[in-house]
């Protein structure tokens, strides 16, 4: 997966999450958690776990949020 320089992942977080203000520090690490799979998968061309991560994203918008983001900042990365 991308790393960025801190050693977190390489996105952005702020207004990448949900509001984190009210410790709402499970859901920031869930989402971490799909992040680093859904990045894992990418680099890796798993297409069967890409598929696999968005189906079970269908009714999370919060991980349906995420997964377009990456794909738009990984493609501003290629471009």
């Amino acid at each position: 997966p991308r790393i960025n320089n801190d050693g977190g992942p390489a996105f952005p977080r702020a207004g990448f999450y949900p509001d984190t203000s009210r410790g709402d520090r499970d859901e920031q690490r869930r989402l971490d958690r799909l992040a680093m799979k859904y990045l894992a998968a990418i680099d890796a061309g798993d297409f069967d776990a890409l598929e696999a991560l968005w189906a079970d994203a269908e009714g999370d918008p919060a991980a349906v949020e995420m997964y377009h983001e990456l794909n738009t900042i990984l493609a501003a990365e290629e471009g």
